[in-house]
């Protein structure tokens, strides 16, 4: 075919019916062969496609015996604004002679709804699948899809399934908080974390992402920071908080953004051009929350009641016990750990082997409580004892 140049086709029907399609590959003289072409200049072939389609006056006014299924409507999953989905529509001709169809709806720029092929042939006692696109509305359109499924068939209308669907945007929300977008942890001390979960929840049927950024580095940990979220699913994020300083109170910010799986097409890509060239758009975020975050933490302020503690007379190796009670007044709790140091000559030294010991040395003290901790004296030798307890 020269430049400008048309070339014309004689098509011959012999048969009474005939619906089919006639295909043609176009492709610059240069790329006849591998040796005409280069990696630069190598480009795919066109796919030229055309339906031939016709029928004989002698099969018009027989009336046709379809069958669908589904038999009452076609619903599609609710899909992202402007993305599409497929599903396939079965018609089976029970007559005996074949039937000749043309499809009626689903043609106009409004309809979300295209249907291929468009015309062809259903043998008899044969079937014929459809291939059924739903194609979601802008977001500013977005709303319930429905269309009649509607074909002629030798000259008569028949009346399909109806066609159902929806577009949806994602919609989250957060769990396990207070109303005004605010959380508070449980309160802790230097050197230990305190922990909470809050949820955030997909309430719609269209998957999304969400992304945690933090907007300082007082908050230890926000986990997981960013993940997928499918319809109607939830996320537990855990909140860490370790505390370097004592402070009696802070809060911080979370900013969480929830955003498409993926953004638009390139909006100019040829459908005869198989490499699709061009890159997805970069997707907006959709929605954004703002979450308070308090985080009180103080050090730890533990006593022992008694501050003295004697023991009566005992005779050498003979052994006695009393307790003390550790008590625990802060916010959060503490981990502990008891020593013993011996008092020589105005000295504190550590004991070696006193002859006082503890039953519980280390150990965790919750928030606000006492706990009872036994003292066994047993000397080895005789002689005045005074001894330090000391409870880091």
């Amino acid at each position: 075919v020269g430049p400008n140049q048309n070339v014309n086709f004689s098509v011959h029907c012999n048969g009474p019916v005939i619906a089919t399609s006639i295909e043609a590959t176009a492709f610059f003289k240069n790329q006849r062969s591998f040796r005409l072409a280069d990696d630069a200049t190598l480009q795919p072939p066109w796919h030229l496609e055309t339906l031939v389609f016709g029928a004989k006056n002698s099969l018009l006014g027989l009336s046709p015996q379809l069958t669908f299924f589904p038999s009452d409507s076609l619903e599609f999953t609710p899909v992202f604004a402007g993305d599409a989905t497929y599903q396939m529509l079965t018609c089976r001709n029970k007559s005996k002679l074949p039937a000749v169809f043309e499809i009626m709806c689903c043609d106009t720029e409004s309809s979300c709804f295209r249907i291929l092929p468009r015309r062809g042939l259903i043998p008899a006692e044969g079937f014929q699948l459809f291939i059924v696109q739903f194609k979601a509305p802008d977001i500013a359109f977005l709303g319930k899809e429905k269309e009649a499924f509607k074909l002629r068939v030798n000259g008569f209308d028949v009346w399909g399934p109806m066609l159902l669907g929806a577009g949806a945007v994602p919609e989250c929300e957060l769990e396990d908080i207070d109303q005004d977008l605010s959380v508070t942890l449980p309160p802790t001390s230097i050197g230990l974390e305190s922990m909470r979960i809050i949820g955030l929840r997909n309430s719609s049927r269209v998957p999304c992402i969400f992304h945690i950024n933090e907007a300082n580095d007082i908050l230890k940990s926000a986990e997981p920071a960013t993940g997928v979220l499918r319809g109607h699913e939830r996320a537990n994020i855990a909140l860490r908080f370790a505390p370097n300083d004592a402070i009696k109170a802070t809060n911080t910010q979370l900013s969480i953004s929830v955003r498409p799986v993926a953004g638009q097409p390139p909006i100019e890509i040829s459908a005869a051009d198989a490499r699709q060239l061009g890159s997805a758009q970069t997707p907006e975020i959709l929605q954004k929350f703002q979450l308070q975050v308090f985080t009180p933490a103080s050090t730890g302020q533990v006593s022992i009641e008694p501050p003295m503690l004697s023991f009566p007379i005992s005779l050498v190796k003979a052994s006695q016990t009393d307790v003390i009670t550790l008590v625990n007044a802060s916010q959060g709790p503490v981990a502990y750990t008891m020593m013993l140091k011996s008092v020589q000559n105005n000295d504190l030294i550590l004991a070696t082997e006193p002859p006082l010991s503890v039953d519980i040395p280390t150990g965790l003290l919750p928030a606000r409580s006492r706990k009872s901790i036994r003292l066994t004296f047993q000397p080895q030798f005789a002689g005045d004892f005074e001894m330090l307890l000391v409870c880091k």
